[in-house]
């Protein structure tokens, strides 16, 4: 085949704008791509596209509509943090880096429109390229972004416009939603193991955990966990539980449990943290004083309390055996409904913890607890043969 040259790019019509296309996402040559004068937006789009590929260099990509007198457009946009074109002075293009607090470049493949419409979209792009993120398919961008929100413009019709290309329209919405309505699902596991990572998971390395330390390794593993992403576990159920209640119930997370060689999955919701004094599931003994040693026994294995002179309060399940995961929602939250009643009939001043449960119903249950509960955890240590203190909830 020809190679490509400067003269391609001359007269240029719909028929050899697609020809040029598919000649340029086959081309091998970075330096023949890199001379090249397209004066053509969506043609230059495709060639920075395919240097950004041979390269090996990280790249995102977003879609917007842009209302014009007579039509809708939809445009892509590409970010990408080296290599071509210079800087574009724009506001709503600085806006957006100041929010996202990330640099990067930006190509669109449409030079005629006007507005920043486009905003949603590059906000998307930029928060996937700084995170490692994908947006899902069929998804087309639109909105003015003031205040955390998302001021969508002929919604309306752009939406019809969107429908017509089979795509659905994300706008008129919270930024925090966007966010998670629009990005595919990030799948991790927290790997608290000296063991070799065996999963096909993206892995969040905390490393063996020892008597001290730990405050700080449950903020720097839940600074790793993005908004709505897949949740497995190869931690304590004390380390994963520190997890979710720092990471609180603003955002919704799928959670993994590994049984009968698969992993199931429930999503921790605003259902959790339902208070309606129901404990019908659980049992419930000892007697409650102002400082509780509270042990959570859902599990095989016999736990003990906080080694601290104290009243002890136990809480399990009427039942024993291995327990559906279709049945961990509502455990979770009678659980917290029996902290929340332990709290309101009583003046408790403070909880010492124990934990004796499947590891991710530990993480939906500090998901739900949050980290404002004044409760210090504890953890077994074999080689002290005795439970210690970890970590604070309340000053994660």
């Amino acid at each position: 085949m020809k190679k490509l040259s400067n003269n391609d790019f001359k007269n240029l019509d719909e028929i050899r704008i697609d020809i040029l296309k598919q000649r340029i996402a086959n081309c091998e040559d970075i330096e023949l791509l890199e001379s090249l004068e397209i004066p053509n937006a969506l043609l230059s789009y495709e060639r920075y596209k395919r240097l950004l590929i041979l390269k090996d260099k990280p790249f995102k990509e977003a879609q917007f509509i842009t209302i014009g007198q007579t039509n809708c457009n939809i445009v892509s946009l590409m970010v990408y943090k080296d290599g071509y074109i210079r800087p574009i002075n724009n506001n709503s293009i600085n806006k957006v880096k100041s929010l996202l607090n990330f640099d990067f470049n930006v190509i669109f493949n449409n030079d005629r429109f006007d507005g920043a419409s486009f905003e949603l979209a590059l906000y998307m792009a930029g928060y996937c390229l700084k995170n490692n993120r994908t947006v899902k398919d069929h998804l087309v961008f639109s909105g003015v972004i003031h205040q955390n929100k998302v001021l969508t413009a002929y919604f309306d019709k752009k939406q019809k416009c969107a429908q017509k290309a089979n795509k659905k329209l994300i706008g008129n919405i919270s930024l925090e939603k966007a966010v998670i309505q629009s990005l595919n699902p990030k799948s991790l596991i927290i790997w608290a193991s000296k063991d070799t990572l065996n999963v096909a998971f993206e892995p969040v390395m905390v490393g063996e955990l020892k008597k001290r330390g730990w405050k700080n390794a449950i903020i720097k593993a839940a600074s790793q966990i993005p908004p709505g992403c897949s949740i497995a576990f190869r931690c304590p159920a004390t380390f994963a539980f520190g997890v979710g209640a720092k990471l609180g119930s603003t955002y919704s997370y799928e959670v993994l449990h590994f049984a009968n060689g698969q992993y199931q999955g429930f999503t921790t919701s605003r259902k959790l943290k339902e208070i309606d004094g129901n404990t019908s599931l659980l049992e419930i003994e000892g007697n409650i004083g102002k400082i509780v040693n509270l042990t959570i026994h859902i599990a095989s294995h016999q736990p003990g309390f906080a080694p601290v002179d104290e009243s002890n309060v136990l809480v399990k399940t009427k039942t024993t055996g291995n327990i559906p995961i279709s049945e961990y929602e509502e455990i979770v939250r009678q659980i917290n409904n029996c902290i929340n009643n332990i709290r309101k009939q009583n003046i408790v001043e403070h909880f010492n913890i124990v934990l004796s449960m499947p590891v991710a119903m530990a993480f939906a249950l500090g998901w739900a607890v949050g980290k404002f509960i004044p409760a210090s955890v504890y953890q077994y240590f074999v080689t002290d043969n005795k439970y210690c203190k970890v970590f604070d909830v309340n000053r994660l």
